[in-house]
Formats: C-alpha cells, structure tokens, sequence
C-alpha cells in the first residue's frame, strides 16, 4: 500500500475510535409505569422523549425513569 491510503486508513481509524460515544440502555417494566411490557413500536420526538407503543397504548419516557402512558390524546 502506498503512504497516502495507509494515512487515509489511519485517519479513519482515529476518528471511528474517537467519536464513539458510550450508549447506555435501561429496561423499562410495568413497573416503571409502562403499560404492558410488550412493545410493538418505538419513536423518538423531536424534543427527545421516547415514545413507546403497546396494546394499550402510547407511553411517553423522557430519560430521566418518569414513564407517562398516554390514551387516545389524554394522559393517564
């Protein structure tokens, strides 16, 4: 391999190495306030709250372990 592909490959190695970030997960339950522990769909909002779709409807998590289960536009 010549100078500049072998410049080119570690470059991409540092940035890869330095941009990883630390992603941290945290099982959310019934418990938790979640409405079923069966989830069928996830979505994150534009102002960064989790939204969790279940049987019984939409829960809303902001991050911080407060779960807010919503139904048919009121919360519960």
């Amino acid at each position: 391999m010549n100078l500049s592909i072998k410049l080119a490959v570690a470059a991409l190695l540092i940035a890869t190495i330095t941009v990883a970030e630390e992603v941290r997960f945290r099982h959310l339950t019934i418990d938790d306030r979640l409405s079923q522990n069966a989830v069928f769909a996830i979505l994150q909002d534009h102002k960064g709250f989790m939204w969790f779709g279940t049987k019984d409807g939409l829960n809303r998590y902001d991050g911080y372990g407060r779960v807010s289960p919503w139904w048919h536009g009121r919360r519960l």
